[in-house]
């Protein structure tokens, strides 16, 4: 019951995803049903929990290359 207004909120951040990645409304309903339950917003969390793995990863990426580089100057 405390998830309703995260999942109001995440529904068409979902809906926006899938229809920009595969275009075909066929596809979206197929692949919205075997991969994310059958809810938007399930893809929209897995969506936005890609992004922040993406950013993070960069970001330590970014980290030991600094200190690499400062260990060696």
């Amino acid at each position: 019951m405390e998830f309703i207004l995260a999942d109001i909120l995440l529904a068409p951040i979902g809906w926006l995803f899938l229809i920009i990645r595969y275009r075909d409304k066929k596809k979206v309903r197929e692949i919205l049903k075997n991969e994310y339950d059958g809810s938007y917003a399930n893809a929209a969390k897995d969506t936005i929990l890609n992004a922040f793995i993406l950013c993070f990863g960069l970001m330590i990426i970014v980290l030991i290359l600094i200190t690499i580089v400062t260990l060696f100057i």
